[in-house]
């Protein structure tokens, strides 16, 4: 009775995880940008053989939305989100370096995730993660003072994914073991 609820349990489970893989997938960034909310953020990208006069370089949200271009040597903002307005620019003294990092300016929360730096010409990407945090004043125990306590998101992500994963690794062993 038992293996045939444990097969059962196994069976309903294991398709529930490839289910979940497929509608979260994860972009892995090359780089990790760490600011605070207020601040402003460099997006670090470099394709040094890239000459300026037939750059396009786009800038643009993981999930697609384009937050700055650079086309044959001058901004392009026609189709910047409204959100991103008068906030980005390239530092045109680095451009003939091949330097096309992105400056950020007045970072939100919103503003939290992955980016991606596209040379368009030859196909290559660059995915910075931008994590914001958030600046607390809480009361020290002395009661007037306040000190600074700076937190972020990753780490409560991690305490969910990690025992799952666990379990989701661990159950199908042990089941096959009780077997």
């Amino acid at each position: 009775m038992l293996r045939i609820i444990l097969k059962k349990a196994t069976v309903l489970f294991f398709p529930c995880f490839i289910q979940l893989s497929c509608l979260h997938p994860k972009v892995f960034a090359d780089k990790t940008v760490i600011s605070e909310v207020g601040t402003d953020a460099l997006l670090p990208c470099s394709y040094p053989d890239t000459p300026v006069s037939n750059a396009k370089i786009y800038w643009q949200t993981a999930s697609g939305k384009p937050v700055h271009y650079f086309i044959e040597g001058k901004d392009n903002l026609n189709k910047q989100e409204p959100e991103y307005n008068g906030r980005t620019r390239l530092f045109p003294s680095e451009l003939q370096k091949g330097n096309f990092s992105l400056e950020l300016k007045h970072l939100t929360k919103s503003d939290q995730g992955v980016y991606v730096c596209i040379n368009v010409p030859i196909s290559q990407k660059q995915y910075i993660e931008l994590i914001v945090k958030d600046v607390e004043k809480k009361t020290t125990p002395q009661g007037n003072s306040t000190k600074e306590v700076r937190d972020g998101n990753g780490s409560s992500q991690i305490k969910v994914e990690v025992p799952l994963l666990i379990l989701l690794v661990l159950f199908p062993v042990v089941l096959q073991e009780s077997m």
